[in-house]
């Protein structure tokens, strides 16, 4: 009977997502003649909106056709153009923090998640509220 109840439990969870807490999703692009970028935060707050417990940033490169073409007569492989290394380096030293980068065709993608822990706590100081207005005021768009 118990097993019945977890895989119900779990199956609503999966189905309705388990996730009840306010949700920010701000997004800011960016463009020069050798790429496009796009910056998205999201975070994942408790019900009332004040207390961050997930947080993550996705960064996505996408090259012109001209620019590859640049690094390729210049022999210079497309992954060496951004520093995905330092910049997943600059998370480790937060816990619960996980980096990971992609790149396919023309599109290099590095996505950082942090998650609530003790020591992230005094990382994030703000609630939804501030967090939205902030990053509305540099020009983001949130939702």
């Amino acid at each position: 009977m118990k097993k019945r109840i977890l895989l119900a439990v779990l199956f609503g969870c999966l189905v309705t997502g388990c996730s009840s807490g306010k949700k920010l999703e701000c997004v800011h692009k960016d463009k020069n003649a050798n790429m496009s970028v796009t910056t998205t935060q999201k975070f994942i707050f408790d019900k009332e909106g004040k207390k961050i417990n997930e947080a993550s940033t996705k960064n996505e490169y996408i090259f012109t056709d001209q620019y590859l073409k640049y690094l390729e007569d210049n022999k210079i492989d497309m992954k060496d153009s951004i520093n995905t290394n330092s910049i997943c380096d600059s998370y480790k030293g937060i816990d619960n923090a996980s980096c990971k980068t992609s790149i396919k065709d023309n599109k290099i993608t590095i996505e950082a998640i942090i998650k609530e822990s003790k020591n992230t706590k005094k990382t994030f100081a703000g609630d939804y509220n501030f967090f939205k207005k902030y990053y509305e005021g540099i020009k983001y768009e949130c939702k």
